[in-house]
C-alpha cells in the first residue's frame, strides 16, 4: 500500500478543507511532517487512519470527537495504490442540518471505491491487514522499542505485550479465573435448589384424589341447574320485553287511532274549500272569455290612433319651422337691400371729399419706408442715450459693492482668528483618543449585553424544554402504570381461564370415558361443554410486556435528558453570573459617549466655521477682483456709447431733409405723419373693402330669394297632411267608444289575467294540500292495521314462552341444594308460580314490573349463588390437581437439576485444569520469549542490510533473566551492553527492530508507506546525520518514509517538508517546503 493523495476538512485544528498531495514526492520518497506543539502533526495520521478504518490511531475517543469545534460537517479523504491499482478511502460525518439544527444520533460513514466504483468490503479486508497490524506497520513506535531494548526483562515483557498483542494470554488468564468463581457459584445454587426442594406423601396424595372425585360429583349436579336457570333467564326476558312491546303497541294503536279521526276531519273540510274555489275559477275563466276579444279589438284602435297623433305632431312641427324660416329669410332679404343702398351712398361720398387721394393713388409704402426708417433711427438713439445712463448708474453701484466687499473682507478676517484660538484651546487630539477608548467599551458592552441576552433565552428555553421533560417523564410514568395495571388483570384473568379451561378438559375427558373423573359414577348422558373456550392471548401480554420495557428505557432516556437539561442550565446561570460581575452597562458608556461627543461636535463646528470663513474670503477676494474688471469693461463701453450718439444724430437730419423734398404732406413732426399715413391707408382699405362687400350681398340677395320660394311650397303641403290624418283619427275614436268604455282596455285585460292566473294557482296549491290530507289520513290508517296485527303476534309469543317456561321449571326434590341457597330456592319457586299462572288477556302495565321482580330478586341471587358455589368446588379441584401436578413435575426437576450439578462438576474440573497451564506466569514468559527471539532475527537481518553486517543483537541469560547485547563484528565480535551505546546508535537499532515487528505483522500485505512519529528529540548532531543515511538506505529500497518530528536539526535536511502552522485563533494551515 502506497500513499497518493489526502483531503481534510474540519478535522481537529484543521478548519475548512486542506490537501496534501504524495505524487510531489516523485523519485525523492523521504519527507518530513514538521511544527510546533499543537499544529496538528498526529491530525493527519489520525485522517489516514479515519479514511481506512474508523479509528484513530493513539487515542480511545470516538470518532465524531476528532470533529473541529463548531463545524457541522467533517471529512477525510485517502487515495492510494494497493496491487497497481487505485483505490479511494472516505469517512465523513455530518453534525447539523442546513439550519444548523444538530442532528441526533448522527453517526460517520464510510465508502471505499475502486475507480470511482463502490466496493463492498472493507480497507482491512481489502488490505489484508487489521487496524492493530495497521498500527504496528504503518505507524513505526520507534520510541517504545528505544525503552524495550534498556528496559529489565519484566518490564521488556511488559513493553513486548503491548506492542505485539501478546496481553491477550493475561486477559485469558483473568477470564478462565472469572469462570471457574462462576461455575462454584452455579454449583452451590443448584446444590441448594437440590436440598430445598421436598415432595408430598402417599396419604396426602390419595387426599387429593378424594377431594377431585368427590368436587366432581357436586360441580355436575350444579351446573345442570345452572343451565336451567340461564335457559328460564332467557325466556322471562323474552317474556318481559314481549309484554313491554305489547303494552307500548296498545298506546301507539290509541294514539294513531286519534290521530286518524283528526285527519279524515281536516280531509274533509279541505275538500269543500276546494269545491268552492273550482267554482269561482270557472265562473271567473267565462267571464275572461267573453271580454277578452272586445279589450284586444279596443287595444289595436287605441294604437293607430296614438300613432296618427304622433304623425300629426311631427307634421305641425315641420309647419312650425317652416314659418321661422320663413321668417328670417324676409328679415335677411330687408336687410341686405338696405345695406347695399348704404354702400354704394358711401362710395359716392369719399369720392366727392378727397379725389386726389384716391385717384389717382399715392406710392403709400414707399412713404412707409421712410418714415419707418426715421422712426428706427430715432428709437436707436433714444436706447444709446438711455443705455449711457445706466452704464454711468452700474459704475456708480460697482464702486459701492468693492468698498463694502472690502469691509466684509476685514470683518472675516478677525473672525477667523478668534475661531483658530478656540480650537487650539479645546484640545481635538485629546478628546478623540478618548472617545475611541470609550466606542471600543461600547462595543465590548453591546457583545457583551447581546451575550446575556442569549444565555437569558438558552435558560428559558432550557426550562422550557425541563418543563416539557417533567411532562413527558410523567405522561411516560402514567401510560408505564396503566399498562402495569392492566398487566395484572390480564395475568389475574389468565390465571381464571387457566382453571375454566382445566374444568373443561375435565368434562371432555369425563365424556370420553363415561365416566365422571371426579365422583367415578358412570355417565348416561354426555356433559355439556361450552363451545368457547377460556382463552386469554399470552402474545398480547407479551407486547404488552415489551412496551411496558420500552416505557421503562424511555423513562430512563427522558431522565438522563433531564440532569444534561439541568446541567445546562447550571452551565448557562454560571456563565450568566459571571458576565453580569463583569458586565458595565451600555446605557452609562452611551450617556459617556454622548457627553464626550458633543464636545467632539463643538470642536467640528467650529472648525465647519474656520472652513467657511477661509471659503469667505477666499469668496469675498475672488469677488473683489471680478467686480474690478466689470469697472473696467463698462469704462470702455462707456466710450463707445459717446461716438455712435454722434454717429445717430447725422443719419437722423438726412432722412428729414428727403422726406420733406419728396412728400411734403408728411413732413410734419414724426407722430403726426404716422397718424395722417395710418389714416389715408385705412380710407383706401374702406373704399376697397365696401366695394367687394356690395358684390357678395348682391349674390345673396338672389339665394335667399329662390330658397324662400321653395319653404312656401313645403309649408302648403305639411298643412294639407295635417287635415286628412285628423279626419281618420276623429273616425278611429268613434269605433273605439263603441268597443269599450276604458281609458285604457290594455290594463284592464292584463289585471284580468293577473286575476285568472293567481286563482288557478290558489286551486292547484289548494288540490295538493287536500291530496297530502288524504294520503296521511290513508298512511294513519295503514298502520293501525299493522299495529292490530302486531298485538295478535305479541299475544301467541306470549304463550309460547310462557309454555316452554312450564317446561324448565325445577323442583326441590329433584336437586340436592346447599343449606345456604334454601331460602333463596324458595323464593324462587314462589314467584315462578306466579309467572306461570299470568293472563294475557287480562294486560296490565303491573306485569313486566313482577317479571322484573323475579328476575332481579329471586333468580339473579339464585343464579350467583350457584356461580360461587361452582367456583369454590373448581377452586378445590384445581388445587388437588394443582399439587398433584406440582409434586410430579418437582420430581422431574429435582432429577433435572442433580443431572445439571454433574455438568457444572466436569466444567469446573476442566477449567481448573486449564487455569494450572494458562492462569501462571511460566506460559506467559515462555510465549513471550519465543516471539522476542523471532523479533531479534527479524531485527539483525535487518541490522544486516543497514549496517553491513556490522551489528548484531544477541541474548546472554542474568540472574533477573535474559538481558540484550550488541555484538560487534568490526571489532572482532565483542559483546557490548546496550547501555554502552551511543543516542543515535540505540535510535538506529531500534527503528531495525521496529522495521522488524512491521515486518512480522504484515501478512502478505506489501507495504510501502511508512511513518515515523516519535524518537527524535535526544539526538545530537552525529546522531541525526546517522539516522539520515539509515533512512535514506530504507527509502532506497522504495518506501515512501514519513518523518514526525519538530527538530529542526533534523528535518531542515530532509528535501521536503510539510510545514503545519497554527494561527491566532487556533486554526491550523499546511505549507509544503522544499529545502
Amino acid at each position: 500500500m502506497k500513499l497518493i493523495h489526502l483531503s481534510i476538512k474540519n478535522i481537529t485544528s484543521f478548519k475548512g478543507m486542506h490537501e496534501i498531495d504524495f505524487a510531489f514526492l516523485n523519485e525523492e520518497n523521504l519527507f518530513a511532517i514538521t511544527g510546533q506543539t499543537g499544529t496538528g502533526k498526529s491530525s493527519i495520521l489520525t485522517a489516514i487512519s479515519l479514511a481506512l478504518y474508523g479509528k484513530n490511531y493513539k487515542k480511545t475517543l470516538s470518532s465524531n470527537d476528532f470533529v473541529s469545534l463548531g463545524a457541522s460537517d467533517a471529512y477525510a479523504k485517502l487515495i492510494f495504490k494497493h496491487n497497481q491499482e487505485i483505490y479511494t478511502a472516505i469517512w465523513e460525518i455530518k453534525l447539523k442540518k442546513k439550519d444548523l439544527s444538530p442532528i441526533k444520533g448522527a453517526t460517520p460513514k464510510r465508502h471505499l471505491a475502486k475507480n470511482d466504483v463502490l466496493l463492498d468490503c472493507t480497507a482491512a479486508q481489502l488490505l489484508n491487514l487489521s487496524f492493530e497490524q495497521f498500527t504496528k506497520t504503518v505507524i513505526l513506535n520507534q520510541g517504545e522499542f528505544s525503552k524495550f531494548l534498556t528496559s529489565t526483562f519484566s518490564e521488556r515483557r511488559n513493553i513486548l505485550e503491548k506492542l505485539h498483542g501478546c496481553e491477550q494470554i493475561s486477559i485469558m488468564g483473568k477470564f478462565l479465573a472469572a469462570q471457574i468463581k462462576d461455575l462454584e457459584s452455579q454449583m452451590a445454587t443448584t446444590q441448594s435448589f437440590i436440598d430445598n426442594t421436598k415432595g408430598y406423601t402417599k396419604e396426602e396424595i390419595d387426599q387429593f384424589q378424594q377431594i377431585i372425585q368427590s368436587s366432581q360429583k357436586r360441580l355436575q349436579t350444579y351446573e345442570d341447574i345452572l343451565n336451567l336457570l340461564f335457559k328460564q333467564q332467557t325466556l322471562t326476558k323474552d317474556l318481559k320485553q314481549t309484554l313491554v312491546k305489547y303494552c307500548e303497541s296498545t298506546q301507539n294503536l290509541k294514539r294513531r287511532e286519534d290521530e286518524h279521526t283528526q285527519a279524515l276531519a281536516i280531509f274533509q273540510k279541505a275538500n269543500t274549500h276546494l269545491c268552492q274555489l273550482t267554482e269561482t275559477l270557472n265562473t271567473q275563466k267565462k267571464s275572461y272569455q267573453n271580454l277578452a276579444p272586445q279589450l284586444q279589438q279596443a287595444i289595436k284602435y287605441q294604437q293607430i290612433i296614438k300613432s296618427i297623433t304622433s304623425q300629426i305632431k311631427v307634421l305641425e312641427q315641420q309647419a312650425q319651422a317652416l314659418n321661422q324660416h320663413i321668417d328670417e329669410k324676409q328679415s335677411r332679404q330687408t336687410y341686405l337691400l338696405t345695406k347695399i343702398k348704404n354702400n354704394d351712398e358711401l362710395l359716392l361720398l369719399q369720392k366727392t371729399k378727397d379725389p386726389g387721394l384716391i385717384d389717382p393713388p399715392i406710392n403709400l409704402h414707399q412713404v412707409h419706408d421712410l418714415l419707418n426708417q426715421l422712426q428706427t433711427q430715432t428709437n436707436e438713439h433714444l436706447l444709446l442715450e438711455q443705455s449711457a445712463q445706466i452704464n454711468q448708474a452700474q459704475i456708480q453701484r460697482i464702486e459701492a459693492k468693492i468698498s463694502e466687499a472690502r469691509q466684509t473682507l476685514q470683518l472675516e478676517n478677525n473672525l477667523l482668528g478668534n475661531h483658530t484660538a478656540s480650537l487650539n484651546s479645546l484640545g481635538l487630539e485629546a478628546h478623540t483618543q478618548k472617545h475611541q477608548t470609550l466606542l471600543s467599551k461600547y462595543h465590548t458592552s453591546l457583545e457583551n449585553h447581546k451575550k446575556l441576552e442569549a444565555l437569558t433565552l438558552k435558560k428559558q428555553i432550557n426550562t422550557s424544554n425541563l418543563n416539557h421533560q417533567a411532562s413527558e417523564l410523567k405522561s411516560l410514568n402514567q401510560q408505564a402504570n396503566m399498562i402495569r395495571e392492566n398487566l395484572q388483570m390480564q395475568l389475574a384473568q389468565l390465571k381464571e381461564n387457566t382453571l375454566l379451561n382445566a374444568i373443561v378438559i375435565c368434562r371432555h375427558e369425563s365424556n370420553q370415558k363415561h365416566q365422571c373423573l371426579v365422583c367415578d359414577r358412570l355417565l348416561d348422558t354426555k356433559l355439556e361443554i361450552p363451545s368457547s373456550s377460556y382463552t386469554l392471548n399470552q402474545t398480547l401480554i407479551e407486547k404488552q410486556q415489551a412496551d411496558l420495557n420500552t416505557l421503562t428505557e424511555n423513562i430512563i432516556r427522558e431522565e438522563e435528558l433531564g440532569k444534561r437539561l439541568r446541567l445546562d442550565l447550571e452551565l448557562a446561570e454560571h456563565e450568566f453570573t459571571k458576565l453580569t460581575a463583569e458586565h458595565i452597562p451600555p446605557d452609562i458608556i452611551k450617556s459617556e459617549l454622548s457627553e464626550l461627543e458633543k464636545i467632539i461636535q463643538k470642536i467640528e463646528s467650529i472648525k465647519n466655521q474656520i472652513l467657511q470663513s477661509n471659503s469667505k474670503i477666499e469668496s469675498i477676494s475672488g469677488y473683489l477682483k471680478k467686480e474690478q474688471v466689470e469697472l473696467s469693461n463698462l469704462e470702455h463701453i462707456k466710450h463707445n456709447n459717446t461716438i455712435l450718439l454722434k454717429s445717430k444724430t447725422d443719419s437722423i437730419n438726412l432722412l428729414k431733409n428727403k422726406i420733406s423734398q419728396d412728400y411734403p404732406r408728411y413732413h410734419i413732426l414724426l407722430s403726426d405723419a404716422f397718424e395722417l399715413f395710418k389714416s389715408d391707408q385705412t380710407l383706401l382699405n374702406y373704399h376697397t373693402q365696401v366695394t367687394q362687400e356690395n358684390i357678395v350681398l348682391k349674390d345673396e340677395l338672389g339665394t335667399i330669394q329662390t330658397d324662400l320660394q321653395a319653404s312656401l311650397q313645403q309649408k302648403t303641403s305639411c298643412l294639407c297632411q295635417i287635415s286628412d290624418l285628423q279626419l281618420e283619427n276623429c273616425e278611429n275614436i268613434k269605433q273605439l267608444s263603441v268597443l269599450t268604455n276604458e281609458s285604457d282596455p290594455e290594463q284592464t285585460l292584463i289585471k284580468l289575467q293577473k286575476e285568472l292566473s293567481t286563482l288557478e294557482q290558489t286551486h292547484a296549491l289548494q288540490l295538493q294540500e287536500t291530496r297530502e290530507k288524504e294520503r296521511s289520513k290513508d298512511q294513519l290508517l295503514e298502520k293501525i292495521k299493522n299495529l292490530q296485527h302486531d298485538q295478535k303476534d305479541l299475544k301467541l309469543l306470549q304463550l309460547e314462552l310462557i309454555t316452554h317456561l312450564k317446561k324448565f321449571g325445577i323442583h326441590s326434590t329433584q336437586i340436592d341444594i346447599e343449606q345456604a341457597s334454601h331460602s333463596l330456592f324458595e323464593t324462587y319457586q314462589n314467584t315462578y308460580q306466579k309467572i306461570l299462572q299470568i293472563d294475557i288477556e287480562k294486560m296490565s302495565l303491573e306485569l313486566p314490573t313482577i317479571i322484573e321482580m323475579f328476575i332481579n330478586e329471586s333468580l339473579l341471587p339464585l343464579i350467583t349463588s350457584i356461580k360461587n358455589s361452582i367456583h369454590d368446588f373448581n377452586v378445590s379441584l384445581i388445587e388437588a390437581k394443582l399439587k398433584i401436578q406440582n409434586h410430579l413435575e418437582n420430581e422431574k426437576l429435582l432429577a433435572r437439576y442433580q443431572n445439571e450439578y454433574q455438568r457444572i462438576q466436569r466444567n469446573h474440573l476442566l477449567n481448573l485444569d486449564l487455569f494450572k497451564v494458562i492462569g501462571v506466569s511460566d506460559f506467559r514468559n515462555f510465549v513471550n520469549s519465543f516471539i522476542e527471539k523471532k523479533l531479534l532475527i527479524y531485527t539483525n537481518h535487518e541490522l544486516k542490510k543497514l549496517y553491513l553486517g556490522r551489528y548484531e543483537i544477541t541474548t546472554v541469560s542474568g540472574t533477573n533473566g535474559n538481558e540484550f547485547f550488541i555484538l560487534d563484528h568490526y571489532h572482532n565480535g565483542q559483546l557490548r551492553k546496550i547501555h554502552t551505546l551511543s543516542g543515535g546508535e540505540i535510535f538506529l537499532v531500534s527503528l531495525a527492530m521496529a522495521l522488524s515487528l512491521a515486518e512480522m505483522s504484515k501478512g502478505q500485505t506489501d507495504i510501502e508507506s511508512f511513518f515515523i512519529d516519535e524518537g527524535f528529540g535526544n539526538l545530537d548532531q552525529d546522531s541525526i546525520d546517522d539516522a539520515l543515511n539509515v533512512l535514506s538506505k530504507i527509502k532506497g529500497q522504495g518506501k515512501q518514509i514519513g518523518i514526525i518530528s519538530h527538530v529542526r536539526e533534523l528535518t531542515g535536511k530532509i528535501a521536503i517538508n510539510i510545514d503545519l502552522f497554527k494561527s491566532p485563533q487556533g486554526d491550523s494551515s499546511i505549507k509544503i517546503v522544499y529545502n
